[in-house]
């Protein structure tokens, strides 16, 4: 068993918190996520926002780095650097279902399914700016913690049904983006086309 499924169970077990848990996974090179992250003021932000029913919790892998293949000596190749994710992420990366380093940040709610396996929902986080990174953050707690309060107090110990009710709410703010992302590409060809 490794730590998010040690952390889950023994999260789990306490009085009032239901089935789900939240992890921040950033690196060295997301500066403003990390900046919101180490401040203070914003992290206790963030906690009163999650309130007392469920754990948000912040890890930074090992930070990957491109570097060019190794080429036999008398042969030419093409010189395409090439991801190396470092040994010591590969755990992390394992249990949450995250090829590499470089789809990095993310916030993702998790729960298990009673069978050992772990059921999750992710979403990039933005590292444009310090409020971008704060504002995304914030948006993404608010919206599993409204999740979470909106589930009938019976069923807040259904593993299955919390982590259900959070990520239809998950995939539906994924879907409104696609969409607001689909209207600005049109509106940009409008654009272009008013100049041709």
């Amino acid at each position: 068993m490794n730590w998010a499924r040690a952390f889950y169970e023994a999260y789990r077990s306490k009085e009032g918190v239901v089935d789900i848990c939240g992890v921040i996974i950033y690196t060295d090179a997301h500066a403003n996520v990390k900046k919101v992250l180490m401040d203070e003021v914003y992290w206790k932000a963030l906690d009163e926002i999650s309130g007392p029913r469920w754990a948000v919790l912040a890890v930074k892998p090992v930070p990957g780095k491109y570097e060019y293949p190794q080429m036999p000596e008398g042969n030419l190749g093409f010189m395409v650097p090439i991801w190396k994710e470092p040994r010591e992420n590969r755990s992390l990366l394992e249990e949450f279902c995250i090829k590499s380093t470089e789809q990095l940040p993310l916030f993702i709610c998790f729960s298990h399914d009673g069978a050992g396996q772990i059921l999750m929902n992710s979403l990039k986080l933005d590292d444009s700016s310090i409020d971008a990174s704060y504002a995304s953050m914030k948006n993404h707690i608010k919206m599993t913690t409204e999740a979470i309060e909106n589930i009938a107090e019976e069923n807040k110990k259904d593993a299955a049904g919390v982590y259900g009710a959070v990520s239809a709410q998950i995939d539906n703010f994924k879907g409104w983006e696609r969409i607001k992302a689909g209207v600005k590409f049109i509106d940009w060809i409008k654009k272009l086309i008013k100049f041709v």
